[in-house]
C-alpha cells in the first residue's frame, strides 16, 4: 500500500513528550529556511514502518539526518512531512508526558487537556530517500572530545564563501590517529585524536554549516559517535540518531602537512590564562583599522606592546620561560585571542624560528594553532 493511500486511510502515533522534543531538536537545524522546494522547506518527515519503528527525518539535499524516536506506540502506519517550528511552538505550551498525533486527509491532528490543533501536512512521497552506507570501516570516538576538538579546529575557517579551500574543515583518519583541520591561509588549526586501527584510512572534506550539524549530534551523545566515508558521502552515527553529508571535493584543501613548521629549539613557555588576559586588555584599546601587536621577547618576560593608533596606545608584560634568543614578531592580535580561547590547560608552548617564520603554538593537549606573523614597514597600516 502506498504512503499516499495509506495517508488517506490515517494512523495514528503516542509518542513521549520528552522524546518528540529531543528529536525536533536535533532535525530542525537542518531543516531548510530558504526557498530549496516545497518538499523539504520547514519540514521534517515522521514515519512510522510496519514494524512499528519511529522516526523523524529532515534534509537540505546536503544533509540527511535520521533520529529515532524510541517506546513509540502507534496504530496503523505511515509517513507525512510535519511543519517543524509549529509543531514545537505548540509542544513547548503542551503538559502532557505523551503526545497522540493522529493523521488523516493530509493534516495531523494534535489533542490536548485543554484543546486540539490541527497542522496541514505534505504528502511524504516526493521525499528523498536516505541511502544505505557500509559500516564496516567506520571509526568509533568519544562524543565529547569528538565535539570539542571540532570546536578547536574550526576556529581557522574563512567567513568568506563560496572558497571551498579555505571555508572548510577536513577530517581525516591515518592509521590510528585522526585529525580535524581548517585552514583560512594566514592559519591553521588542528587537533588530533588517538584511534583504532581498524579499516583504511578515511577523508572528508565538509561545509562548516554540515560541522554544525556533526557536533550538535555529537553533543547529545553520552558515549560514542561513529564516523565513517562512503562514495562522496560522510556518515556519523549515534545511539539514536544518523547524519549523512555531501563530500566537498577533495583536491582543493592545501597539503595541509607540508605547511606544518618544524618543532624549534627556540620554545616560549608561558600561562595561557596570563596571555589570555594580557590580549584582552590590548583587545580594548584596539583600532579598527589595525589589530596587530608586537610581541616582544625576552629572557624572562613577553612584552604585548600595541602602537597601531594615534590616540592609543598600550603595553603589558606577561611571565615566560624562555629557550633561545630574543625575538620580535608580530601577530594579528584577534586571531591569538582566537587560538588562545579554544586552547585548554594552563600551559602553552611557542615554537619560534623567525620573525618572518609561522608560529606554532601548542596547548597541553597537543592541539596546534599555526599563525603567520603581520608584516608592516613604516607607520602601522592595519592586518
Amino acid at each position: 500500500m502506498s504512503s499516499q493511500v495509506q495517508n488517506r486511510l490515517g494512523f495514528k502515533v503516542r509518542l513521549s513528550k520528552e522524546r518528540l522534543v529531543e528529536g525536533l531538536q536535533l532535525v530542525h537545524p537542518v531543516v531548510p529556511k530558504s526557498n530549496i522546494d516545497y518538499v523539504v522547506n520547514g519540514n521534517a518527515l515522521l514515519s512510522v514502518g510496519s514494524d512499528g519503528k519511529c522516526f523523524l527525518c529532515a534534509t537540505d539535499y546536503t544533509s540527511y539526518i535520521r533520529c529515532f524516536l524510541e517506546d513509540s506506540e502507534h496504530e496503523g502506519h505511515g509517513k507525512a512531512l510535519i511543519p517543524v517550528t509549529e509543531l514545537q511552538g505548540l509542544l513547548k505550551e503542551m503538559d502532557e508526558a505523551f503526545i497522540d498525533l493522529r493523521f488523516e486527509n493530509d493534516s495531523v491532528h494534535i489533542d490536548s487537556v485543554r484543546g486540539s490543533f490541527v497542522l496541514k501536512t505534505e504528502s511524504a512521497d516526493a521525499f528523498p530517500d536516505q541511502q544505505d552506507i557500509s559500516t564496516e570501516t567506520m571509526v568509533e570516538l568519544d562524543a565529547q572530545v569528538f565535539a570539542t576538538n571540532l570546536d578547536k579546529s574550526s576556529i581557522a575557517t574563512s567567513s568568506e564563501e563560496g572558497h571551498y579551500a579555505f571555508d572548510s574543515i577536513l577530517i581525516e583518519k591515518k592509521g590510528t590517529s585522526l585529525s580535524i583541520v581548517s585552514t583560512d591561509g594566514r592559519r591553521m588549526a588542528l587537533a588530533e585524536m588517538k584511534v583504532s586501527k581498524k579499516g583504511g584510512d578515511l577523508h572528508a572534506l565538509l561545509s562548516p554549516r554540515v560541522v554544525s550539524h556533526v557536533k550538535r549530534l555529537s553533543l547529545k551523545s553520552s558515549g560514542s559517535i561513529r564516523f565513517g566515508v562512503s562514495g562522496n558521502r560522510a556518515v556519523f552515527d549515534v545511539e539514536h540518531a544518523e547524519l549523512q553529508s555531501t563530500i566537498r571535493e577533495q583536491g582543493v584543501f592545501p597539503e595541509y602537512r607540508k605547511l606544518l613548521p618544524e618543532k624549534s629549539k627556540g620554545n616560549c613557555f608561558l600561562s595561557r590564562r596570563q596571555l589570555l588576559s594580557a590580549s584582552r586588555s590590548l583587545l580594548c584599546i584596539l583600532s579598527n583599522h589595525s589589530k596587530s601587536v608586537r610581541f616582544v621577547l625576552g629572557k624572562d618576560q613577553m612584552e604585548l606592546v600595541y602602537e597601531g593608533s594615534s590616540t592609543h596606545q598600550g603595553a603589558i608584560s606577561v611571565d615566560v620561560e624562555s629557550v633561545g634568543s630574543d625575538n620580535d614578531i608580530t601577530f594579528n592580535l584577534e586571531y591569538v585571542l582566537d587560538g588562545l580561547q579554544v586552547m585548554e590547560g594552563e600551559r602553552i608552548t611557542l615554537h619560534l624560528n623567525s620573525q618572518q617564520a609561522p608560529v606554532l603554538w601548542e596547548d597541553e593537549n597537543d592541539f596546534r594553532y599555526i599563525l603567520a606573523p603581520v608584516f608592516v614597514s613604516g607607520s602601522e597600516v592595519g592586518s
